[in-house]
């Protein structure tokens, strides 16, 4: 049976789905005030220890001393950028390639150290064997740009 009051009008499904939207959002909310808060820590060692590494790779400029939080820039030295972001990024690495302003990389749930160590590995392959010309890049698997 079917509602059919004047106070039951389009602007109160349009207001039910609003609240029931809210609180899907307010439910991820408290998952994470509860749940998560404690792995923040690890997030921002992996970023930490992501930066380290990249900082290790020549070519590569990164502040590592200066990364708390889980987010980190580096920035490659050279005009290739963008052509060695495509390359590695073939390879299943994902980041975002912000230009002129380098690469962003963010670490998060689901992301271990074994995660990072492996996408050191490949970052560090990759801009070897690109500076040795063998490595081809796709242009359409270049990575995000925001």
């Amino acid at each position: 049976i079917r509602d059919r009051s004047p106070s039951r009008g389009l602007g109160d499904v349009y207001k039910r789905q609003s609240m029931r939207q809210a609180g899907i959002i307010a439910a991820a909310g408290i998952v994470a005030l509860e749940s998560m808060v404690e792995r923040l820590a690890d997030d921002h060692e992996n970023a930490r220890r992501l930066a380290t590494g990249l900082q290790s790779i020549i070519g590569f400029k990164v502040d590592a001393e200066n990364v708390q939080t889980n987010i980190l820039f580096a920035h490659v030295e050279g005009n290739d950028g963008s052509q060695l972001a495509a390359a590695i990024n073939e390879r299943g690495i994902r980041f975002y390639d912000l230009g002129e302003l380098g690469w962003r990389f963010v670490t998060g749930y689901g992301i271990t150290s074994d995660d990072i160590d492996h996408s050191l590995d490949v970052v560090e392959t990759t801009v070897r064997e690109f500076r040795e010309g063998r490595v081809t890049v796709s242009v359409s698997n270049a990575p995000s740009r925001l």
